[in-house]
């Protein structure tokens, strides 16, 4: 009978192979069932993110894209954000580990450090720098006030140089109350009501004669008083003379002295160099030589 299979010998049915491939088409077949090696690169360059070659690609739709770039946006902000808190960090420990560990008068000159601590500018921005180390005790510093003022002021008029001012405290032993700091400080004082110079020089010239023995020097209440003859009508002079607020300036103004060697008032200095010898009151012939005056 024609039919689709046959019996062998042994009873059982031969395997129908009238519809089976061939070897040829087999063959042909498993050569398509996987992409060659070549294929799979191209795929995963087309697939781009999706990394699985295995996968179809996804396709994100506008709005996940949005929402995608959202994110990203958002953490390169958060990224930016803490960039510049750690600057604002490590300036604030930068200013808390370099500033001085007292209080600092208005109109100061600034070291080189960085640190204002140095003396108080008292006028002009030429390009000679006339440094003053007095101490209102000094009965020196007292006549040399009186002679190279004049000279002084016309040289800050003119803009030929920056003058800058060292209140010193080099004579307390002299007095019963400290009064070389508390001048000193009070002169401060002033130059935070913008009246250094006028009230300076007011106090040089009140200043105490000399006793053989130490004297308390000026009050409280006398240094008040000079400040309003330099026109300080502002009560936060006398709170600050009263408090001692700059004491501890004075003090470092001393140190900073020393380190250069001054040790005596006064002492001027025009662009760091000293216009007189070691010890010797400078002159008013010695200033004008140094600064090109006439």
């Amino acid at each position: 009978m024609s039919g689709s299979s046959t019996v062998s010998e042994h009873g059982t049915p031969d395997a129908d192979t009238s519809n089976a491939p061939d070897a040829g088409t087999v063959a042909d077949a498993s050569s398509h069932s996987k992409p060659s090696e070549p294929s799979k690169i191209k795929g995963r360059l087309k697939l781009g993110r999706n990394r699985h070659p295995d996968r179809e690609p996804v396709e994100r739709t506008p709005a996940q894209r949005a929402r995608r770039r959202g994110r990203i946006a958002v953490w390169s902000a958060f990224g930016g954000v803490m960039v510049i808190a750690g600057g604002v960090i490590g300036f604030g420990y930068w200013a808390t580990h370099n500033k001085p560990a007292y209080q600092v008068p208005q109109h100061v000159a600034v070291h080189t450090d960085g640190i204002k601590a140095g003396g108080i500018v008292a006028g002009g921005t030429g390009t000679k720098r006339v440094d003053v180390y007095i101490d209102y005790q000094c009965p020196e510093c007292k006549a040399f006030q009186a002679s190279v003022t004049p000279t002084l002021s016309q040289l800050v008029a003119a803009n030929q140089i920056t003058l800058v001012y060292h209140p010193l405290a080099l004579l307390n032993q002299s007095s019963t109350t400290q009064y070389s700091t508390r001048a000193a400080a009070s002169a401060a004082c002033a130059s935070d009501r913008g009246a250094f110079m006028a009230y300076s020089n007011l106090l040089m010239n009140a200043e105490p004669a000399a006793a053989k023995a130490p004297a308390p020097g000026l009050s409280d209440d006398q240094l008040v008083q000079i400040g309003g003859d330099a026109g300080i009508i502002d009560p936060k002079f006398a709170q600050c003379l009263r408090a001692g607020t700059y004491d501890k300036w004075v003090a470092n103004e001393n140190t900073a002295a020393a380190k250069l060697h001054i040790t005596t008032t006064p002492t001027v200095l025009v662009n760091g160099a000293s216009i007189a010898a070691a010890g010797a009151v400078p002159t008013l012939a010695e200033l004008k030589a140094a600064t090109g005056s006439r």
